[in-house]
């Protein structure tokens, strides 16, 4: 996770968030913020650079709600990237319905 392109896609999912906390009511801006992998860093190795599969949620939203229930968000992470208009309907379909390889 040091490499050049690893922190391309973090740097890229922060600013496509505009450094925000995409958690329903949080919001939080700066601070301590996490680039979250929406399909698991370990179980899609094709996505792990994947912009799409990336969402922008505070330190605290992460440990409180996210961290180890990752699959209950991913349709409410990929919902959001629709609903902001970076994917399309299609999109969110394929994301969610890909299976680990």
């Amino acid at each position: 996770m040091k490499s050049f392109e690893y922190k391309s896609w973090r740097r890229g999912v922060f600013e496509r968030d505009d450094f925000t906390c995409q958690m329903n009511d949080c919001d939080k801006r700066g601070g301590r913020l996490r680039a979250h992998h929406i399909k698991r860093y370990i179980d899609y190795v094709d996505l792990r650079l994947d912009k799409n599969n990336g969402i922008t949620i505070c330190e605290k939203c992460d440990n409180s709600f996210v961290l180890h229930r990752e699959t209950q968000y991913e349709q409410h992470f990929f919902n959001n990237l629709h609903e902001r208009g970076f994917l399309t309907k299609e999109d969110v379909s394929y994301y969610l319905n890909l299976k680990k390889r």
